[in-house]
């Protein structure tokens, strides 16, 4: 009885550690692309750009000429990051979001609209 549960418990914990590991490893991916990002989009035709933004945020408004974007999570997080001047919080709320997130998916993504 008392191995069933130790097998249970140590599973789980390697587990934690590959997860460890992989979301470290995503978040510098997502960060590099992240850097390209406006490089890239320039060299998009019209229909990749659309791609991108549509992936990136989640609505935008116009006022007065303005626009405002509303970006989609992680992004929104790296988009306010610069602006806030206790960073090491939004870097905890970053690392936070890829620990609770599949991030391969997002990376996947992001790394296939900017090819």
């Amino acid at each position: 009885m008392w191995q069933e549960e130790q097998a249970n418990i140590l599973a789980t914990i390697e587990k934690h550690k590959d997860a460890n590991t992989n979301y470290h490893a995503q978040g510098i991916h997502l960060l590099e692309l992240a850097q390209k990002a406006y490089s890239l989009y320039l060299q998009q035709t019209p229909t990749q750009r659309r791609r991108l933004l549509n992936f990136l945020l989640s609505n935008c408004t116009l006022d007065a000429g303005n626009l405002d974007p509303t970006y989609k999570k992680p992004f929104d997080l790296m988009a306010k990051g610069h602006s806030r001047s206790d960073w090491l919080p939004s870097l905890d709320e970053f690392r936070n979001s890829l620990m609770g997130n599949d991030t391969s998916g997002i990376i996947q993504q992001y790394s296939s609209i900017m090819v």
